[in-house]
């Protein structure tokens, strides 16, 4: 069997920190992208898009632009339920890998937590886009690690989970031209897991006051 490829366009639905470096990310890359906001006007937005050569649609025009499709708003289910219907709902995502980089946060005066509702966020989104192959990934690191990580110990490890095998591949060769090792944990059932592991890592930034850290794993 041939190693997986890297997907030949990329949609990126999310304009905030996280959906500006993955986006810029594969750019630099050298895979094509485009960044899908409802924001399409904005000022701001505009001079980001002359500086990384990344085109600024609308979610729809992103949706349909890309053979994967990374969702990276914040991860709450009202949230990620707009994203889809301005899309132009769940049909829009048939048969694509949809990376979904977003935790199901909610903010009380303890800190973030989970949102409380029937299963992870990830499989939420692979109900809500039955014909589509989600893939949780990048939601365990802050942004400035996502793409190219730098760190003494070596490169860190990106936990993924997803039930198609071929979006899997996918995924993982993406984190290889961004500079992760990646370890492919089960189905999307365990985006359970790693939206807990964000939790941690959370919790490890807010006691150390440093955000710079990611996880990894020792094998023999």
């Amino acid at each position: 069997m041939s190693a997986p490829s890297l997907p030949a366009r990329v949609g990126v639905l999310g304009s905030g920190q996280v959906g500006r470096v993955l986006a810029a990310g594969f750019q630099s890359h050298g895979i094509d992208a485009v960044l899908g906001t409802r924001r399409t006007g904005d000022a701001e937005l505009t001079a980001w898009s002359q500086a990384s050569a990344v085109p600024v649609v609308s979610f729809e025009d992103a949706t349909a632009f890309g053979d994967t499709v990374v969702i990276a708003v914040r991860g709450a289910a009202e949230a990620v339920g707009g994203l889809i219907d301005g899309a132009g709902g769940p049909e829009a995502f048939a048969g694509k890998t949809v990376i979904d980089a977003t935790n199901p946060l909610v903010f009380g005066d303890a800190g973030p937590s989970l949102e409380e509702a029937e299963g992870s966020g990830g499989e939420r989104l692979q109900r809500r886009l039955p014909d589509a192959h989600v893939v949780k990934a990048f939601n365990t690191v802050g942004n400035t690690l996502m793409v190219d990580p730098d760190l003494p110990g070596g490169p860190p490890v990106m936990f993924i989970a997803g039930n198609d095998e071929d979006a899997v591949g996918v995924t993982g060769a993406i984190l290889e031209a961004f500079g992760w090792r990646w370890l492919n944990v089960g189905g999307i059932e365990r985006s359970r897991e790693l939206e807990e592991l964000c939790i941690l890592w959370v919790a490890i930034g807010t006691r150390s006051g440093s955000w710079g850290h990611a996880f990894t794993l020792l094998q023999p």
